[in-house]
């Protein structure tokens, strides 16, 4: 069975716990969330004591993981398995891992599979996915629209037993730019410090965290992610200009980012495997979970579109070191701007 991610609580309160759940999301809040949601579920349904084991397809031992799905029996320890699944491919380990967790769905099992999101074709009846989702439950998570945000804050905040302000939601929204974990922790600070009820701006504006607010490391992730807007990218360059961050800073990190893509799209144009360029990624080879968003990212973009985004950075970069900051910053914003609508982007003749 599928169900959209808003749908979760209302499935478990109405059909109980399934065997196993397929979470679908290409953002790692959701797995996160969605997993609590559902070991809490359990709990409260007598899943108290349990063997916990946790797996990633990227380095998988599959003896393990199939005894640590246990075995079915009256006296049987519970278990709970999750199984992280960073990129969809069709690797024989992928497979031999998924049939591993459907051949072993037992009483005394419950899984979790955290995967980036899955296309109606991946969670099709024949497919591993699909018959994975026959017996549990696959979740899809997609990215909200900049109205769902407002409604992501509040329904958090009454959660927490707070009320918000109009300004104050504002005000959590335009900090984190789309950081769901800094949005929730922020809510969950104002609840630890004894607040409840209405809460307004300027006291929340006390528990806005500096370290969770977005920096200038955070641009490579906006130029990289398809689905963030125009808007947001130029709200977040402006946000680090008021705060002082050097337009080298933010050039540095946009060259970074594009230059990554574009080493992507040499390999997929080549057809050549991507392992390499992950394993070897400063910060890939630790966060398996991004690697699909890079991955969309760069199939998105053709290479003679990298080349003109890399152009337009190269020509801020001659700009700023000429002192002319005023048409550094314009390409900057027009690099942000053309990420966003790649098919209009308008080459240069020797592109």
């Amino acid at each position: 069975m599928q169900i959209y991610g808003n749908k979760l609580e209302q499935h478990l309160s109405e059909h109980g716990l399934s065997p196993i759940y397929i979470i679908a999301s290409d953002e790692p809040f959701w797995h996160e969330d969605a997993g609590r949601t559902i070991v809490n579920f359990a709990k409260s349904k007598g899943f108290t004591s349990y063997n916990y084991s946790s797996f990633s397809t990227d380095s998988i031992d599959l003896e393990l993981l199939e005894d640590s799905c246990g075995s079915p029996g009256l006296f049987a320890e519970n278990s709970l398995v999750t199984l992280s699944v960073p990129a969809i491919n069709k690797s024989k380990g992928l497979r031999e891992a998924l049939a591993i967790l459907e051949r072993c769905l037992n009483p005394s099992l419950l899984a979790i599979v955290n995967t980036p999101r899955l296309s109606k074709a991946d969670l099709g009846a024949g497919k591993p996915f699909g018959k994975l989702a026959a017996k549990g439950l696959a979740v899809s998570f997609y990215p909200l629209k900049d109205y769902e945000y407002t409604k992501f804050i509040n329904d958090r905040a009454r959660a927490f037993g707070l009320s918000l302000d109009p300004q104050g939601t504002a005000l959590i929204l335009s900090s984190y730019q789309g950081n769901l974990f800094a949005m929730v922790q922020t809510l969950e600070q104002i609840s630890l410090s004894g607040k409840s009820g209405y809460v307004t701006a300027d006291e929340i504006r006390w528990h806005i965290s500096p370290e969770n607010h977005f920096s200038v490391y955070d641009l490579q992730d906006a130029l990289i992610n398809p689905s963030l807007t125009i808007e947001r990218r130029l709200v977040m360059i402006d946000s680090l200009r008021q705060e002082g961050t050097a337009v080298m800073e933010i050039i540095g990190q946009f060259g970074q980012a594009l230059q990554d893509l574009y080493r992507l799209r040499t390999l997929m144009d080549r057809n050549q495997p991507l392992n390499s360029f992950f394993e070897g990624h400063r910060i890939l080879k630790f966060l398996p979970q991004k690697r699909t968003v890079y991955q969309k990212a760069a199939q998105g973009l053709t290479a003679p579109a990298l080349r003109h985004l890399i152009d337009l950075i190269c020509r801020a970069d001659l700009a700023v070191r000429n002192f002319d900051e005023k048409t550094a910053l314009m390409l900057i914003r027009e690099t942000a701007a053309a990420r966003s609508c790649p098919s209009k982007i308008r080459l240069n003749a020797n592109d």
